[in-house]
């Protein structure tokens, strides 16, 4: 591979799978993002967009950044770190209380909770099982159930004590293999079919940094490698 390619100066295009859809998931650190149909051009279907990040920080920017992905055509999710400094409901009623006042309940899909990193949790995972059921309760009030998920792995979910009590939300996991498919995954905490996949880190689409998703539409066909797709120089 080239050094321009090596220094991430690309994306990747040509999902060359029927019914599946390549996204990619950006951070509170973004900022205003204004190249959302670069990417969409470029091949990407869908964007998950922080809400509130693992250092404490609320993304000034969120309703802005939903509009105009909206607006470029890419499907919109939301995912968000959960704060134990505060209290569960508070912080859900309060995010969502924002997307209320800023007229963006109707353009986006699903909402997730991302668990991971120990340091971020109780030390006791009892505790943290009952914390993350009370986000979950309190995200009910504004969205139903199927649109609810985790973003978690097999490595950190003994912070849930490997409870099986999650297990009918979605789940989105990471393993950054640069495959487009689920072949990897092992299943844990009574997840059997992950819904979305987290499979390639740090790269940079248009103007923003960020981490590559895919998903497929059905379970039936979603083998590819990725890897081997061409890339295209912006």
């Amino acid at each position: 591979m080239s050094n321009y390619l090596q220094k991430g100066f690309f994306i990747f295009v040509l999902l060359l799978v029927v019914n599946a859809k390549l996204g990619y998931d950006i951070s509170v650190w973004e900022g205003e993002v204004n190249c959302f149909g670069c990417t969409k051009q470029s091949g990407y279907d869908f964007v998950v967009i922080e809400i509130y990040s693992s250092a404490k920080q609320f993304n000034n920017y969120l309703a802005q950044n939903i509009k105009s992905a909206y607006n470029a055509s890419l499907e919109v999710d939301l995912y968000i770190f959960p704060d134990t400094t505060r209290d569960p409901a508070e912080q859900i009623n309060s995010f969502f209380q924002y997307l209320i006042a800023n007229e963006t309940m109707s353009l986006f899909n699903n909402v997730w909770l991302d668990i991971e990193n120990e340091n971020l949790f109780f030390a006791n995972c009892t505790q943290n099982i009952e914390f993350l059921q009370a986000m979950i309760n309190t995200t009910e009030n504004y969205i139903s159930k199927d649109r609810i998920g985790l973003y978690a792995s097999q490595h950190y979910w003994p912070i849930m004590c490997n409870t099986t009590v999650f297990s009918d939300l979605q789940l989105w996991y990471p393993r950054w293999d640069n495959q487009t498919n689920f072949n990897d995954f092992t299943p844990f905490g009574g997840f059997a079919n992950p819904v979305m996949k987290q499979f390639y880190n740090d790269v940079q689409i248009c103007c923003t940094n960020t981490d590559v998703d895919w998903r497929p539409d059905t379970q039936n066909n979603y083998f590819s490698n990725f890897s081997s797709r061409a890339f295209l120089k912006l």
